[in-house]
């Protein structure tokens, strides 16, 4: 399941699948990298999302050479992001 870029918290059968996303080229939307939360004593799970549109946009502007495919990832957006916007 990794290296998708794609967050998601999912149970089947009594075992839970996480796939934490990306922290700096997400692929679902642009705007938010991602990190998981895990509380080893209750074993709760927590996808967190925070802004990394303006740090990744100054970063890429640094560095010009970076292919366009970097930057059609940070214009896409989705109507529903996985995880708690902070």
């Amino acid at each position: 399941m990794g290296h998708t870029h794609h967050p998601f918290i999912r149970s089947n059968n009594g075992t839970t699948f996480v796939n934490v996303g990306s922290c700096g080229l997400p692929r679902d939307d642009g705007r938010y990298g991602a990190a998981c939360l895990y509380n080893p004593i209750s074993q709760d799970l927590k996808i967190i999302r925070f802004p990394i549109y303006e740090q990744t946009k100054t970063l890429l502007t640094a560095y010009p050479t970076v292919n366009k495919s970097v930057y059609n990832l940070l214009e896409r957006r989705s109507h529903s992001i996985f995880g708690d916007l902070l």
